[in-house]
């Protein structure tokens, strides 16, 4: 048996002691991770945990959006590249997906600056705000979405 299949087998069994001590309908889940080695994480959780819960606890005990990890950097742009991706009209996101707000404002921009219009929902006023907000990769974003909408 290799160190990781015994380490899963002590861990679960020490999960389910302090399960049975645990007040009805709480779930447990146990992380391990290793900095900068993220093929060394581990996530144990109960049957029918979910995870969005486990975000909010996380928060309540003082988890932030400030600070510095590959989420943070991914959602400005996440934010910033829908809307150049809607307006170029490719790569949807799913249609009940968060990005699909920002997809949609893209897209009707293209349209209306077609039509000679303008609009008052505009990619540019989301694009300039994370430029002030954000790392440089938003601005990099920023400069190639206006050479595009030229």
């Amino acid at each position: 048996m290799s160190a990781l299949n015994r380490f899963h087998e002590t861990a679960s069994d020490a999960l389910e002691k302090i399960s049975a001590s645990l007040p009805v309908g709480a779930k447990l889940s146990l992380t391990i991770y290793t900095p900068e080695k993220p093929e060394l994480d581990i996530l144990l959780q109960d049957k029918g945990l979910d995870l969005n819960e486990v975000v909010s606890t996380l928060r309540r005990r003082g988890l932030s959006i400030d600070g510095d990890n590959a989420y943070k950097r991914d959602l400005p742009d996440s934010t910033v590249g829908a809307p150049t991706l809607g307006a170029q009209n490719s790569n949807p996101p799913p249609s009940d997906h968060w990005g699909t707000r920002f997809w949609e404002i893209g897209r009707e921009e293209r349209t209306d600056r077609r039509a000679g219009r303008g609009t008052e929902r505009r990619p540019d006023a989301v694009i300039e705000w994370m430029y002030a907000n954000f790392t440089s990769r938003a601005r990099q974003i920023h400069a190639a979405y206006f050479e595009f909408a030229a």
